[in-house]
């Protein structure tokens, strides 16, 4: 699954990071997301993803979309032959 990888941001101070989120805890990992300039974080966290599938954050010139994993594979992920792939492994990735 090539769509879902790690990307790593600039290092930073974690205290420093902006309120993005409810959860001052979260807001570092969305920093670190629109940091490293990602097209999707995929989070099943409340207060990353809270009001339905999809949370678009932007800070400066740098703008995520933060998408629950089923929304991912439901709509983002949706050409992709399903029946073909180990159900390990999407697991795994879950």
């Amino acid at each position: 699954m090539e769509v879902i990888c790690v990307a790593g941001s600039p290092p930073f101070d974690p205290l420093t990071a902006p309120a993005l989120t409810r959860d001052p805890t979260d807001d570092p990992i969305v920093y670190s997301a629109l940091l490293a300039d990602v097209d999707y974080l995929v989070s099943d966290d409340n207060h990353i993803v809270p009001n339905g599938d999809t949370e678009e954050y932007e800070h400066g010139d740098h703008r995520i979309l933060a998408v629950r994993f089923g929304y991912l594979v439901s709509e983002l992920m949706a050409d992709i032959a399903w029946d073909g792939i180990d159900g390990a492994l999407l697991k795994e990735a879950f």
